[in-house]
């Protein structure tokens, strides 16, 4: 996009033109966290058999930082009627990734294993729209419905948070 006051003195009568623009850029709201997925399966999913929800809660939000920009953060929070599925976990992201984020995207998680410690873990691309993630930074260790070590309990938890370019 060029620019028609490149290099040109500005007079005030350019102002309003000049307030406009700002009020286009102010409007899209880009510096607001929006929650996605209505149900826990579109955002919370398996390889094999996707777990099902019951009282556990589940937070997925994104931030879209710019138009070539995606934060996204989540929290898993299992309660006592999760059923764990099987297999290993796939955390579904807002829109699909771009072709270089699907190579590039790795960020941290964190587990907490209630009745055994808490875990770090490294998110990995999946796919065009979903992330897994490796504990302990392990490519063998993918999280799943085995737990982070030991079955699922109620009050543990997973949280994380990527970024990633969209397609």
């Amino acid at each position: 996009m060029s620019d028609k006051y490149a290099g040109q003195i500005l007079r005030s009568a350019d102002n309003a033109d000049f307030e406009a623009r700002l009020d286009v850029i102010e409007a899209q709201s880009l510096d607001t966290w929006t929650t996605y997925g209505s149900g826990g399966s579109t955002v919370l999913t398996a390889s094999t058999t996707p777990p099902t929800q019951g009282n556990s809660t589940y937070q997925f939000e994104y931030l879209r930082v710019h138009a070539r920009y995606y934060r996204v953060r989540f929290k898993v929070t299992i309660g006592s009627t999760f059923n764990a599925g099987s297999g290993l976990y796939y955390f579904i992201t807002p829109t699909n990734m771009s072709t270089n984020s699907q190579n590039a995207v790795t960020h941290a998680a964190m587990i907490n294993d209630s009745g055994t410690s808490f875990r770090t873990a490294t998110i990995l691309p999946g796919g065009a729209n979903y992330v897994i993630m490796a504990l302990d930074g392990s490519s063998g260790g993918g999280l799943g419905s085995g737990g982070s070590g030991t079955a699922w309990a109620t009050n543990d938890w997973i949280i994380g948070e990527l970024g990633y370019e969209p397609a």
